[in-house]
């Protein structure tokens, strides 16, 4: 979480400003239970998205790493496909879209740090 400190009004209005980029319906259903993201977690989106840039639709990689960690949460509820699915609903770009940016994440960090790719993804398509 970016959050090292309470926000300040200004800051707050700016996080909530965010949210208007966001699909704040989105929800994937699993076994009966409704799973979206709330206020909370989408304020940890918001902050990366201060940090690293925020444009609807095209967002900074570590916006969509930020929302896939935290999306990772719902794990073992909500599968791989079912959560990356969720965090494209609420960003409004596609699976693919959020692929291409983790992949991207994870190979840039490898090249930035002489580490194996698969090291840093924030989550492997393997992963369950």
């Amino acid at each position: 979480m970016w959050i090292l400190r309470p926000l300040t009004p200004s800051e707050e209005k700016s996080v909530k400003d965010h949210f208007r980029h966001f699909d704040r319906v989105a929800h994937v259903i699993a076994d009966g239970k409704l799973f979206a993201f709330n206020d909370e977690q989408l304020t940890e989106v918001a902050m990366a998205g201060r940090f690293f840039g925020f444009s609807e639709g095209d967002y900074n990689s570590s916006v969509v790493a930020t929302i896939v960690g935290i999306g990772r949460r719902f794990h073992p509820s909500l599968n791989r496909s079912q959560i990356i699915a969720l965090c494209a609903a609420t960003l409004k770009i596609t699976v693919e879209r959020v692929e291409h940016s983790l992949e991207f994440t994870a190979n840039y960090m490898a090249m930035h740090d002489g580490t194996e790719v698969r090291d840093n993804h924030p989550y492997p398509p393997d992963d369950p």
